[in-house]
This record gives structure tokens, sequence and C-alpha cells, in this order.
């Protein structure tokens, strides 16, 4: 994530959703642990 902001890059792509745990049943974080992570990740300073 850090050399996608460094390079002053949008965004960020998941080639395959299927991975993420879209129920929130498998890593204890809540559904969509993948994309909330990138998505707070983007968004911080």
């Amino acid at each position: 994530m850090r050399w996608l902001k460094e390079k002053g890059n949008g965004g960020a792509f998941i080639w395959a959703l299927d991975f993420d745990d879209f129920k929130g049943t498998s890593c204890g974080k809540g559904p969509y642990p993948l994309l909330n992570a990138i998505n707070n990740e983007l968004e911080s300073e």
C-alpha cells in the first residue's frame, strides 16, 4: 500500500473477490476484511 501511495496511484484492485470473507465468519474482523483493509489504508494519510 505504501508503494501505491508513493507512486501516486489512484487505487488498488483485488483480482479475485472470492478470497475475501463476505460473511465475516473466518477471521473475526467482520465482513469484507480484505476490502476494508485496502480501503482504510488508501484513505489514511
